[in-house]
């Protein structure tokens, strides 16, 4: 597909018209990358090929000053580079300047096969454009579009067909807006597992993006509909995962994705092995993200550089990745031994009496607590046992209020940590009281524990 420009407009000389591709104008990638927002635009005055009599459009608004369609592919699959698109139409005589446009996509999946319903919610939503649009038709693929596969998921064999309703919104810099009825726009499309043939392109597109990374979060949204497929992964090898890692540090860039298929095909491979290891022992930050964020990419091979780490510095990253994999070290009572005494050596809060904090330091104390549990050491038990007379209610975190419920008390942390400690958890019954923080009568709820905390002090008499 050639490109050719004059006054700012683009036409299209299709020379292959089996793919719709989309490229960056100059305005847009300034305009994107300044902002924070990649996203891919494409201006034509011609229509939307119809690729193999596969895409459809819908109207999202139509007037005479400035209308839009969605375009979109039906059927498709996880395999197609490009799901969804948006095309702007200004027909005015001069630009429109965009403060900021918005898309949201949900969906009822339902299986094609059996006609069961799967799921209903969201599939892609954000913002999908902010800048210039001059007069004529603007196509847009951003991150909202090429998240749309992945929104999607990995459908069954026989397929999902999809309802979807799309919602967007546009707000110009001169205060008007337009947008789509409150109840979206209704389209319906057949979602494919894909094919043997799709597979294979999919494999070559997915090593192409995995030798050259970007930190865009488009980059990572095409990863991320790839490398759900199992068929499309399978052909990678230990080597070429391991060098995708290269040039990547976060989810924008997809390490994330890259060290979840690492932990799904190759965690006890020797060379993934040595490089996690050697990397942990170099405190490296990254590849301590990777194993922490996947419980399935963990080896106890790594273990005492994670010990060393916490040892030293006292990172809270390396002590809850520990946390997640107890079993495999908790016998260990030089590990146990070390790691208490890191505890207690870069959390001094730990050993101090909590009746003189102040509600900043209750929750400080609530969470180094809850580190203790982690660890494990019976000696830590006599610390935190004075907490357990300590009724006071630990004020909500105002940043972490969906997790921090404000009725918990500081003898009700001291006491799931030292359970935690005896029994190597909190108790069932415990875990249930906790978990239903927001519904339960909160002087029902401290009964119950007054009762455990009782019983737990004459076990640690």
């Amino acid at each position: 597909m050639i490109l050719l420009a004059w006054n700012g407009r683009v036409a299209l000389n299709h020379e292959n018209t089996h793919h719709c591709s989309v490229r960056y104008s100059t305005f847009a990638i300034g305009l994107a990358f300044s902002l924070g927002i990649c996203a891919q635009i494409l201006r034509a005055s011609a229509a939307l090929d119809q690729q193999a009599n596969r895409w459809h459009s819908v109207t999202l608004w139509e007037n005479r000053l400035f209308s839009a369609r969605l375009f979109y592919l039906s059927p498709a699959s996880l395999a197609d580079e490009n799901i969804v698109t948006v095309e702007f139409d200004n027909r005015s005589n001069a630009p429109l300047d965009v403060d900021q446009a918005f898309l949201d996509l949900s969906a009822d999946r339902t299986d094609s096969s059996t006609g069961k319903a799967v799921s209903s919610g969201g599939v892609a939503g954000g913002v999908l454009y902010i800048g210039q649009l001059n007069p004529g038709i603007t196509r847009v693929v951003g991150e909202v579009c090429k998240a749309t596969g992945a929104g999607l998921g990995l459908p069954p064999r026989g397929g999902y067909s999809v309802d979807m309703s799309v919602r967007c919104d546009v707000r110009m810099k001169n205060r008007q807006d337009f947008t789509t009825p409150p109840q979206g726009i209704k389209l319906h499309m057949q979602w494919n597992y894909p094919s043997p043939t799709e597979i294979e392109t999919a494999r070559a597109r997915l090593r192409t993006l995995l030798a050259r990374p970007e930190h865009a979060f488009t980059h990572a949204d095409e990863l991320s509909s790839l490398v759900i497929v199992p068929e499309v992964t399978s052909t990678l090898t230990v080597d070429e995962l391991l060098d995708a890692l290269k040039g990547r540090i976060d989810s924008v860039d997809g390490r994330n994705l890259v060290a979840w298929v690492i932990g799904q095909r190759f965690s006890a491979d020797p060379k993934v092995v040595a490089y996690y290891s050697e990397r942990l022992w170099a405190e490296d930050r990254l590849a301590l993200s990777d194993i922490e964020a996947d419980l399935q990419l963990w080896n106890p091979a790594w273990i005492p550089p994670l010990v060393a780490n916490f040892e030293k510095t006292g990172n809270d990253d390396a002590l809850q990745t520990l946390g997640y994999h107890r079993g495999d070290w908790l016998t260990n009572e030089q590990d146990v031994s070390r790691l208490s005494a890191a505890l207690l050596l870069h959390h001094p809060i730990m050993a101090q009496d909590t009746s003189t904090f102040t509600a900043e330091k209750l929750n400080q104390w609530k969470e180094v607590a809850n580190q203790a549990g982690i660890v494990g050491d019976k000696g830590l038990v006599r610390v935190l046992a004075p907490a357990l007379d300590d009724k006071r209610i630990i004020p909500n975190n105002p940043f972490n209020q969906a997790l921090t419920p404000p009725e918990n008390r500081v003898c009700d942390w001291a006491l799931l940590a030292i359970l935690t400690i005896l029994d190597g958890s909190q108790g069932a019954s415990l875990k249930q009281a906790t978990s239903n923080t927001w519904e339960s009568n909160p002087q029902t709820r401290y009964s119950f524990f007054d009762r455990e905390i009782a019983s737990t002090k004459k076990r640690i008499k």
